[in-house]
């Protein structure tokens, strides 16, 4: 039988809930497999105002659980219960609480329970409340009401027997709760700018999901007043990346008008980029001046990132050092052959930073030294005092080395 007229509709004075007694804990329990984001969230609200929750798988084994509510002496215990067909289990559990002398409040909440409350508390005669629907609210007056022995059944949103008949209270209003769902379905984009690729079309389905499934994405937004692209960095050379530090960017569309960057992030951790093999780190880089040519999203580029800038310094090119490992011993050797009255010297040579094309060194050369350079096949097969000729390159715009104040030419062996 069901009564339609409930109690008068519990009011907690402002005074009890600013003396809220937390003192003795809340014990929640329900499946946590997979994890129970209904329970994680009810005991969130239950810890934000002070009480102490312990969430209990309710896969372990009853006399665990009845072990841990005998040692924490709960308040008030709640049974989350989404099927029907575990009712059973909760049922003997209940049971076997109440024959070991727990005698504090016992809730549960739940889809089942919410719909099917007058069979919930006909099958599990050791309820004392059933918290229907939306249970956040309902669950913390219910243990504030139980925790100060105040009248607890003019609750909001609960069922309960009484004597004979099942009596449910008022349905805690959900005009919040609905507004706030009315507004999660206007999405709102946090920049501006403009609409550069449409997913979806007015009548198809959205999901609010992060994953690429059809559906999740609605559109892309680019601002094209600030650009960034994002490079990999092999694992072996971030170690030398910075935030803050300078980059040149060169899109494959204008590979003669390199654009200046600043590295903006890090990637936390590495992962394997598509069509490579080693790990690597996603840097982000905000172009500094976009507009110097007319970039698109999507394009492909390449960049430099420049770790390290040394001015006036003594530099050879790389193709110039020839690099030998012990594997016996671990060292490292580098040594440059030097030009000496048209015979090649071996000199070692200690190196610092390096781009694409140069090397400085530290020690070994002097300024105006003329080193061998070439294939490494050719270096490799050079032996010390091995008779050379020189042979003077010239840049493009028609200057050597030696012409523009370096101190490298190019020299090639007989």
């Amino acid at each position: 039988m069901r009564q339609s007229t409930p109690l008068p509709v519990l009011q907690l004075p402002a005074n009890l809930i600013q003396a809220r007694n937390t003192s003795r804990p809340v014990m929640l329990i329900g499946f946590q497999n997979q994890g129970n984001l209904g329970l994680g969230y009810l005991a969130a609200v239950l810890r934000k105002v002070g009480y102490t929750v312990h969430v209990v798988d309710i896969e372990q084994e009853p006399e665990k659980i009845l072990e841990i509510a005998l040692k924490t002496g709960p308040v008030l215990i709640g049974f989350s219960l989404i099927f029907q067909f575990f009712i059973d289990r909760y049922a003997a559990l209940l049971y076997l609480f109440r024959a070991n002398g727990i005698t504090c409040h016992f809730t549960m909440g739940g889809h089942f329970p919410s719909l099917s409350y007058e069979q919930t508390l006909e099958l599990v005669p050791e309820l004392d409340s059933i918290v229907r629907f939306e249970g956040e609210s309902t669950l913390l007056e219910l243990v504030d009401a139980v925790s100060l022995d105040l009248e607890w059944r003019g609750v909001h949103g609960i069922a309960y027997r009484n004597g004979e008949e099942i009596v449910t209270t008022q349905a805690r209003a959900l005009l919040d709760q609905q507004e706030d769902r009315l507004s999660k379905t206007r999405v709102y984009a946090p920049i501006d700018g403009t609409v550069t690729t449409l997913d979806i079309k007015v009548g198809e389905t959205a999901i609010a999901s992060s994953t690429n499934i059809p559906g999740s994405s609605l559109m892309t937004i680019a601002n094209p007043a600030t650009i960034q692209t994002e490079v990999n960095v092999d694992e072996a050379d971030i170690a030398n990346v910075e935030i803050g530090q300078k980059a040149q960017v060169v899109a494959i569309a204008y590979p003669d008008a390199p654009v200046q960057g600043v590295v903006e992030s890090i990637a936390v951790s590495a992962k394997v980029a598509t069509g490579q093999q080693g790990q690597s780190f996603a840097i982000k880089i905000r172009l500094l001046e976009p507009e110097k040519i007319t970039l698109r999203p999507g394009m492909t580029c390449r960049a430099e990132i420049f770790t390290a800038t040394k001015g006036g310094v003594l530099a050879a090119p790389i193709q110039s050092i020839l690099v030998d490992e012990n594997l016996s011993t671990d060292a490292v050797t580098r040594d440059v052959f030097v030009n000496r009255n048209g015979r090649a010297v071996k000199v070692s040579v200690e190196v610092g930073i390096a781009d694409d094309t140069y090397q400085e060194i530290v020690s070994g050369l002097k300024p105006g030294d003329e080193v061998v350079t070439g294939p490494d096949r050719v270096l490799r097969a050079l032996e010390d005092g091995d008779r050379i000729s020189p042979t003077v390159e010239k840049r493009s715009n028609g200057t050597t080395d030696n012409e523009s104040g370096g101190g490298t030419v190019s020299i090639s062996a007989d």
